[in-house]
């Protein structure tokens, strides 16, 4: 194929290639923006807090789609003799150039049609062959859609702060989970550790503060449910015991734990009156812990009898202690619950403090609105209420207040209108129908 055939078709490809990837890359911009448009103006009604990165990624992999298809697979070679001769006005000769160029053996007539084609292109430039930009009406609906997905993304929407109340939302439920899980991790018993476990996972998945208010009252109901009724008359009991002890101490150590431990070591050591009173002393005990703690009385009781009895106390030493650490667990146990319950309680509270400074937030401008509003009503009636009045008066002399005029010496009625406020007039010191202080002509107003 001759040279300047081969080069115009070269040439041509590359404009081409050009040419498609911008009007290809516009056009899909336009659409994936249109489309984004109207996900966005759904995502401002509804939350959707992935629209707009979604948005984005479908603009990106679109574009790089399209950059991909058109530079991966170019147009062939008769592809562009045809678009050289549709745009360039070559009659068919390059397109006819190509096909015969491939055709072997070629005729003298063949021949000479490639070389006046060769002739041809050799003088052509690509003067008119095309803009590398769609017509401005692509372009326009492209920008049309490009700034309606920028005018929805951009400003605040509904959905924006529903997504942001959310996210406050969800950060105070997990600040109180946290709280609960630390409270787990320090409790006694497993049952209260698994329940406040339980506790911290529904508020990370509650849908409000309300529901999870709802949930905190429902563990402190549960915990509740938990508690030992005797735990409270048990622990008052051993710190009574425990007060004795501090006043009579029954053996070595400052806790009755460590008291009746160091007992059972030295009970065989021990001399007939030192086993006497060591008796008397577990016997007293165990008349203070008897109907709060039967058990343990019980223990000590028995320990007590072997005692003054002489006989090895050891064993029942060992159930007394036995049943000692049983009702210092009970009481660990329940104090253990007591906090839980404080710590449930105290979350709740704070969840409901939340929910309080959260609406009072949203209810701000609205409350200052209405309240100015009513205010200048109020006082422009009171004002134009005071300042209007009529007073009629009776006789002549005296003082007038507030517009009505009293005194004596005649019946005749007049009327004073426009009296506002409270006033003195001279006495009169005429007859009672005369006023020295007017004309004379005019003295006698009530003959």
């Amino acid at each position: 194929m001759p040279e300047p055939i081969t080069r115009i078709i070269k040439s041509a490809r590359r404009r081409l290639q050009r040419m498609y990837l911008w009007r290809r890359v516009i056009a899909v911009i336009g659409i994936v923006a249109a489309a984004g448009a109207l996900l966005l103006g759904i995502a401002r009604q509804v939350v959707m807090p992935w629209a707009e990165p979604a948005v984005v990624v479908a603009v990106i992999a679109s574009v790089l789609g399209v950059m991909a298809w058109t530079l991966l697979r170019p147009p062939t070679r008769r592809r562009v003799a045809l678009e050289v001769d549709q745009r360039l006005s070559g009659r068919d000769q390059i397109s006819t150039a190509v096909e015969l160029a491939e055709k072997e053996p070629r005729s003298e007539i063949e021949n000479r049609q490639i070389s006046r084609a060769a002739s041809w292109a050799e003088a052509r430039s690509f003067d008119g062959f095309g803009k590398l930009l769609p017509g401005w009406r692509v372009i326009a609906l492209t920008a049309l859609a490009i700034g309606a997905a920028l005018a929805l993304a951009i400003p605040a929407s509904p959905a924006d702060a529903a997504r942001a109340e959310r996210q406050q939302i969800e950060e105070i439920l997990d600040a109180q989970a946290v709280i609960l899980e630390e409270a787990a991790e320090e409790a006694a018993t497993e049952e209260i550790a698994e329940r406040l476990r339980e506790a911290a996972e529904e508020l990370r998945e509650a849908a409000s503060l309300a529901d999870a208010e709802r949930l905190l009252g429902d563990t402190r109901q549960e915990l509740q449910e938990l508690e030992d009724p005797a735990a409270l008359p048990l622990k008052t009991a051993l710190a009574g015991m425990e007060r004795k002890l501090q006043k009579d101490p029954l053996g070595d150590g400052e806790t009755a734990q460590q008291q009746l431990q160091s007992l059972r070591d030295e009970a065989g050591e021990l001399t007939d009156a030192e086993r006497q009173q060591a008796a008397q002393q577990l016997s007293d005990l165990a008349d203070g812990l008897e109907g709060a703690a039967g058990d343990l009385s019980d223990a000590l009781q028995d320990a007590a009898d072997q005692l003054e009895a002489g006989g090895d106390a050891t064993a029942a030493l060992d159930g007394a202690l036995g049943e000692l650490s049983d009702a210092l667990q009970r009481v660990a146990a329940s104090g253990d619950l007591a906090d839980a319950q404080t710590t449930v309680r105290q979350a709740q509270g704070d969840l409901a403090d939340a929910a309080d400074s959260i609406g009072d937030g949203q209810g701000q401008g609205q409350g200052q609105g209405q309240g100015q509003g009513q205010g200048d009503g109020d006082g422009q009636g009171q004002g134009q209420g005071q300042g209007d009045g009529q007073g009629q008066g009776q006789g002549q002399g005296g003082n007038v207040t507030g517009g009505n005029v009293s005194g004596g010496g005649g019946n005749n009625q007049g009327g004073v209108t426009g009296g506002v406020g409270q006033g003195d007039v001279p006495d009169p010191t005429g007859p009672g129908d005369e006023d020295p202080a007017v004309d004379p002509a005019r003295s006698t107003v009530f003959d």
